[in-house]
């Protein structure tokens, strides 16, 4: 009777241990799981991310179709891309009309190439680097993006700095039209939306605090 009376003691402590252990878990759970709250705010934030960067693209497909209405370039591609390098939008849509009214003119026509990169001083198409030609325009946004970051933007240097002096690392020109700058601004300031401005500042902002 005693083996069975100890047995029954030994089980009910590790019954209560169990128990104990079950409730601490079931508590830290409670504490850990984020309020019905802050979730409704995520999923809010999560839904104004969307929608700011759908009106952020709209925006700038509309200024691309209304400069250029036959253009292939796609203002989703141009948003993400920006946004990845760190290039204000509104910047690369000023040079991508100054270059080629968004691929629809000059050269641009065979190469694709909105920014018209290793296209010097209308070089022919069939002695154009390979790498300035491309299969659709949207293949045109990252390595202009990627040269304008690399080669241009260097240091402290801001697009405002170069729409005053667009050179390089190594002091050459952009292009070599000495009223390019001149132009570019003029684009800009035409193009300079204060809708985009906004919708830009919102999406960056709740992607930072999605930590996207």
């Amino acid at each position: 009777m005693k083996i069975f009376e100890v047995i029954k003691k030994v089980l009910s402590i590790v019954a209560m241990v169990a128990l104990i252990g079950f409730i601490v878990v079931g508590i830290k759970m409670i504490i850990e799981r984020p309020s019905d709250t802050k979730l409704a705010l995520y999923h809010k934030m999560e839904l104004d991310y969307y929608r700011v960067k759908d009106d952020l693209v709209d925006a700038v497909d509309s200024i691309i179709h209304h400069y250029a209405p036959t253009s292939e370039l796609h203002g989703i591609v141009l948003v993400e891309e920006c946004d990845e390098y760190e290039i204000d939008v509104r910047f690369a849509l000023a040079q991508g009309l100054c270059e080629s009214h968004f691929g629809t003119k000059g050269l641009a026509r065979r190469t694709n190439s909105v920014w018209n990169i290793y296209a010097y001083d209308s070089v022919d198409f069939d002695k154009l680097h390979v790498a300035g030609k491309f299969e659709h325009p949207d293949h045109s946004v990252r390595p202009y993006l990627k040269l304008v970051s690399k080669k241009y933007l260097t240091d402290t240097k801001t697009e405002q700095d170069l729409m005053r002096n667009y050179v390089n690392i190594h002091g050459k020109r952009y292009a070599s039209d000495v009223n390019y700058e001149g132009r570019l601004v003029s684009r800009y300031n035409e193009i300079n939306s204060p809708t985009i401005d906004s919708l830009m500042n919102q999406y960056q902002m709740l992607r930072l605090r999605l930590n996207r």
